[in-house]
Parts: C-alpha cells; sequence; structure tokens
C-alpha cells in the first residue's frame, strides 16, 4: 500500500490548541467520577436481593450486545430502523475516532518503546473516510428521523398519572433537545472541518471522503482557508467536550446505563422496562428508596 496516501492528523493545528484538546480530559474525567460515585451511592440505598447477577455470563453478554447495545428489542417499535441506524451510526463513529487515537497516540507511546504501529495510510485510509462520511450521513438522518418521531408520535402516560408532571424535570427540559442539538453540531462541524481541509490543503490522491469533497467545493467558493481551518477545529473539539460533559444529565447517559439494566435478569424483566424508558413512559420507581432492588435502582 502507498504510505503516501494518508494525511497529518493534527495538521494546521497550533500547540495552544492541542494543550486544550488534552486539557480538558482532567475537568471531564473528574466529572464522571463524580457522577460515578453519585450513581453508585443511589444505587446502594435500594434493598438486598437473593436473586444471583452473575449467573449465565455468556448468555447476559450476548443479551446486553444484542439489545443494549444491537437494539435487538428495537423491532417490536414502529420507528425501529431509525434506532437501529442512530446506534450503529454512533458507534461506527466512535470506533472511527478509537482508530484515530491509536494510531496517533498510542503510536507514539509504542515508538518510545521501539514499537513501530502505523496504518493510516494506503486502501485503509480511503476506506475508513468514505466510512466514516457514510457513518456521519446515517446518523444525520437518524437524528432528523427522531425529532420527526417526537414531533409526531407523543409519549403515553399510565392511567391517572399527570401528563405534565413526567416533563417537568431538567433531564427532560435539556434531555432532548440539548444533546440531539450538540450532535448534529458536532456531525456538521465535523464534515465542515473535512472539507476545510481538504480545501486548504489539498492532497495529492483522490480522497473516498465524497461529503468532504462536495463541501471542500463549497468552502473553497467562500474563500475558507487555513485560517477557517485552524479555529473550526477548535469549535468542534468544544463542541465534542460539551457533548460529553452532557452525556451523564441528560438521556444520553442510557447509551451507557442502559445494557447494564440486563444484570436484573434474564427473564425478559429489563427488556420490557428499556423499551417502556424509550417510549417515555414513567413507570419505574417506587415510592421507597430501600423497597426498590439495587439493579433496578438505575436512574
Amino acid at each position: 500500500m502507498n504510505r503516501d496516501v494518508t494525511r497529518e492528523i493534527l495538521w494546521n493545528v497550533p500547540p495552544l490548541f492541542v494543550v486544550i484538546l488534552y486539557g480538558l480530559l482532567i475537568p471531564l474525567a473528574a466529572m464522571f467520577a463524580y457522577v460515578g460515585m453519585r450513581w453508585y451511592r443511589r444505587v446502594r440505598l435500594g434493598m438486598a436481593t437473593v436473586d444471583s447477577r452473575v449467573d449465565q455470563p455468556g448468555r447476559r453478554l450476548f443479551m446486553t450486545f444484542r439489545d443494549g447495545i444491537g437494539q435487538g428489542l428495537a423491532e417490536r417499535e414502529t420507528w425501529s430502523g431509525m434506532q437501529c441506524a442512530f446506534v450503529v451510526a454512533l458507534v461506527g463513529l466512535f470506533i472511527g475516532t478509537c482508530l484515530v487515537f491509536v494510531n496517533h497516540d498510542i503510536r507514539d507511546l509504542l515508538a518510545f518503546f521501539g514499537v513501530g504501529l502505523c496504518f493510516y495510510y494506503g486502501d485503509f485510509y480511503l476506506i475508513f473516510k468514505a466510512a466514516m462520511d457514510s457513518f456521519s450521513l446515517l446518523l444525520i438522518l437518524a437524528i432528523v428521523a427522531i425529532v420527526a418521531q417526537r414531533q409526531l408520535t407523543k409519549p403515553t402516560f399510565p392511567a391517572g398519572a399527570a401528563v405534565e408532571k413526567p416533563g417537568d424535570n431538567r433531564e427532560n427540559h435539556l434531555g432532548y433537545w440539548l444533546s440531539l442539538t450538540l450532535l448534529t453540531l458536532v456531525l456538521l462541524t465535523g464534515l465542515m472541518l473535512e472539507g476545510a481541509r481538504i480545501n486548504a490543503n489539498p492532497p495529492h490522491f483522490s480522497e473516498w471522503a465524497y461529503i468532504g469533497r462536495f463541501v471542500a467545493t463549497i468552502e473553497g467558493a467562500l474563500g475558507a482557508g487555513a485560517k477557517f481551518h485552524r479555529y473550526l477545529w477548535l469549535l468542534h473539539v468544544l463542541l465534542v467536550y460539551g457533548l460529553l460533559f452532557c452525556l451523564p444529565f441528560t438521556k444520553l447517559r442510557h447509551f451507557l446505563i442502559a445494557p447494564l439494566n440486563f444484570s436484573r435478569g434474564i427473564d425478559g424483566s429489563a427488556a420490557d422496562v428499556i423499551l417502556e424508558g424509550a417510549r417515555g413512559i414513567e413507570s419505574a420507581g417506587r415510592p421507597v428508596a430501600d423497597q426498590t432492588p439495587p439493579n433496578q435502582s438505575y436512574p
């Protein structure tokens, strides 16, 4: 494979911006540690349970990936394709980001010990760029479908419940629109950033990033150059961190904790609770904390 078919990962990024990129990891890690401890103390309020949560580990792991990550339960819903597309695209972009991290940061660490690692070039690079553009486009379409679903189909509530009460809390005020808005801005600025890089530093080969090439022609016609790319990169990083900082406080956190609900049991009870949560039904919870098993206290 041609090692010249690649790009510099932090091209046109000044050292100050790199310090911001890695420096923000410190408050982010501190926030996740604080939220994790608070969640753990809340779960510990529940009463003890005699049911085993570690039996049949193979089946539990399978259910976690099938239903918690693979959205195997979504087929019950009318909008199942939207949910699957959202998860597939999000996981694909996450894996792609991890691959870039490995090829840049982990490679430098391994080079310190005399170990060579480099795969971000040649055919892999071209396929990778096309896949990332495809996942970005798929996620944008899934977000549009989510917004349409939210506007066209309203959540159902248990009989006798006050309709205004479930929505009158911080999570529901912020959880639907803040996280979706930030995620959309991250995707759009990411595609714009790719286009700005292609426009300001045209590669000697044909990029397979088909959306990036299209955006590059628009930005080039508007006169965007290296300076535009530099500050757009910073904006993109800040938006990504904004999304990560709001993760524990909005409904996006269910991507992390929903798979854990399968530790409740393997008789299907967890599946119904997760599906009810996806529909917006506030049926979980008990009047007294110590009447709630710890494994049913996931917020």
